[in-house]
């Protein structure tokens, strides 16, 4: 079980049309996944209210969005807790 929050780098990067990225929470608590377009809009989000202690995946399906720069930002507690740049080709 992990001893702290755990977010590894989504893979694969640059993707078409998937990616998924793995993460691990050490207590109990929500975790919210948020992916926004370059611009800074949210395009997605993604809750997962109560976890459990243990490492967790998400896949995010991007095959209705054009190519281009997308961020993921993930927030445990309603704490930012890591953000990453995506790239989509298509």
């Amino acid at each position: 079980m992990p001893d702290e929050i755990i977010v590894e780098a989504s893979y694969p990067n640059p993707f078409n049309p998937k990616t998924t990225i793995r993460y691990g929470v050490p207590l109990s608590g929500n975790v919210n996944i948020t992916i926004s377009n370059i611009n800074g809009r949210q395009i997605f989000n993604h809750e997962e209210p109560d976890l459990d202690v243990g490492y967790y995946s998400f896949t995010w399906d991007a095959g209705k969005f054009p190519s281009g720069i997308y961020f993921i930002s993930i927030y445990y507690k309603n704490n930012l807790i890591n953000s990453q740049k995506i790239i989509l080709i298509k």
